[in-house]
């Protein structure tokens, strides 16, 4: 608020002004300064940049699949001319993609084509067989897919599926005998909105976006600029408003 002072790097500042835009500040003594706190942003790639990048492996695809030398060649020649790539990076990222291909035996993982990756712990500590789902839809999407796949499990077998997700892969942890036709056919267009509010109203992401939202909206009491109010004692209030 106007008049609290705060700690950036080795200055310490007084704000002056806030607006929606902007917050004026000007230099001052350390009395009584504290240090800004921020509240990251969700992380997530979006599914208009990765149709961008599943679309140029599409089309990697289809280069590396003509004959080896030619195919590589026209795909260089592709990411110089079309993506601006310099000739060295091109040749690297061909590479990169014709050895992958070779040791999926198979298609890159793109638009048309998920790529399913089976990995055996070989310590076998957790008892428990990894498969990762190469989806390259983003974290927006894989997600979503990887709490539905997780409640579609538990609601068939009576316990939940571990999953973990970024912007490239969905992991899950699944007992050594299953059958993949299962798993790929647990979630669909149809159940997809059901499993996804089972799953989140008791999910951690809920709890955090709802106390987010609350503070947002003014609904939780905050004491001062100066003084944070404990994680615990939120969760407590925030409980109390859902």
């Amino acid at each position: 608020s106007h008049g609290d002072f705060f700690t950036l790097g080795a200055q310490t500042w007084r704000i002056d002004n806030i607006d929606d835009r902007s917050v004026e500040v000007t230099p001052a003594d350390s009395r009584g300064a504290m240090s800004p706190f921020w509240k990251a942003d969700p992380n997530g790639r979006g599914f208009f940049y990765s149709e961008k990048i599943l679309n140029l492996l599409k089309y990697s695809e289809e280069e590396l699949s003509k004959m080896k030398d030619r195919g590589e060649s026209s795909l260089i020649k592709s990411l110089c001319e079309e993506y601006l790539m310099e000739p060295r990076a091109a040749d690297a990222l061909a590479e990169y993609l014709s050895r992958q291909r070779e040791q999926t035996e198979s298609a890159l993982p793109h638009r048309n084509h998920l790529l399913i990756e089976h990995f055996n712990d070989p310590l076998n500590v957790r008892d428990c067989h990894q498969v990762i789902l190469h989806t390259g839809w983003g974290g927006k999407m894989n997600y979503p897919y990887a709490e539905a796949l997780s409640q579609a499990w538990e609601n068939k077998h009576g316990y939940p599926l571990q999953t973990f997700s970024d912007d490239d892969a969905i992991i899950l942890d699944l007992p050594h005998e299953f059958n993949s036709d299962d798993v790929m056919s647990l979630v669909s267009g149809d159940n997809l909105e059901k499993l996804l509010r089972q799953r989140l109203e008791a999910s951690m992401f809920f709890g955090g976006r709802f106390r987010h939202s609350a503070s947002t909206a003014l609904l939780l009491p905050v004491k001062s600029f100066k003084q944070r109010t404990p994680l615990w004692l939120t969760r407590l209030r925030t409980k109390k408003l859902q």
